[in-house]
């Protein structure tokens, strides 16, 4: 049995989940692309997707900037060779399922973790 999650619905349950741990994995920005995902997720694949935070929270990642990412993958990428360089890019989009946003130059982004 599938109840539809509106995209308030969405955001909120990780901003109020009595736990609190999870309250903090993801900005207002990033919630709202995840959202967006799994909804074009749905729609392309005609598959309804369960709604569980916690599994969420543990195979995606928000990073706040490209240090951040840099620092948990081991990397040693700059923002001017993102733009520079495709590769560093693809690996990011393609390799790491990037969400969020078209742009990693720019602002955060959010990565599928395996």
């Amino acid at each position: 049995m599938y109840r539809y999650v509106t995209e308030n619905e969405f955001r909120n349950a990780f901003k109020t989940w009595q736990g609190g741990q999870y309250k903090d994995n993801f900005s207002y920005d990033g919630l709202k692309a995840l959202y967006e995902y799994f909804e074009e997720y749905e729609e392309s694949t005609g598959e309804k997707i369960e709604f569980d935070m916690v599994a969420i929270c543990c195979e995606y990642t928000e990073y706040e900037s490209i240090e951040e990412f840099n620092n948990a993958y081991g990397k040693e990428w700059t923002l001017e060779e993102l733009k520079d360089h495709t590769e560093v890019i693809e690996f990011i989009t393609y390799e790491l399922s990037i969400f969020h946003p078209d742009d990693v130059t720019k602002t955060s982004f959010i990565i599928q973790d395996f």
